[in-house]
């Protein structure tokens, strides 16, 4: 609740802010209480911000929890996209997801994409976006000089 408060208090300073966020929630947040979840997703998508369930097909969270929640983005876990694309169920499986999620309106991002093959296949494959070590490793603000704060003095 705090943090949905802080969230207006933001938003109401820079009307903007809002409709840039994408909010990720993990697929673990879910099963501990559905219904609170739930009326979270409602709240920040009235706000004006994007939801995405993160680590889609861990295994929590089932085709009733996709169909009830209104979120807007579906990121496919990574461990679907890891052996890709080489082994056939995780060909078919993310595969299946993406067609899914698309017939639902929703946007896909695929996890863990490591390489040019992967990155291939999920693109012939219609995914919205694609995330890994391919493009990128994770590294500190400071290093990306086009975020980093401005120095004074």
């Amino acid at each position: 609740a705090s943090w949905i408060q802080h969230l207006r208090a933001l938003s109401a300073d820079s009307p903007g802010l809002t409709s840039r966020l994408t909010i990720e929630i993990t697929e673990t947040a879910m099963i501990r209480d559905f219904a609170k979840v739930g009326a979270f997703v409602d709240e920040v998508r009235a706000l004006g911000c994007r939801v995405a369930i993160d680590d889609f097909g861990a295994g929590y969270t089932s085709f009733r929890h996709l169909k009830s929640l209104h979120v807007d983005v579906l990121k496919i876990d990574g461990t679907f996209i890891s052996e890709l694309p080489d082994d056939e169920p995780s060909r078919i499986i993310a595969g299946t997801m993406i067609e899914m999620a698309h017939a639902l309106g929703l946007v896909t991002v695929a996890e863990w994409v490591t390489n040019a093959a992967a990155a291939a296949f999920l693109r012939d494959a219609g995914v919205d976006y694609l995330q890994g070590y391919f493009y990128g490793e994770p590294r500190p603000v400071e290093e990306l000089p086009h975020l980093a704060p401005a120095r004074t003095g």
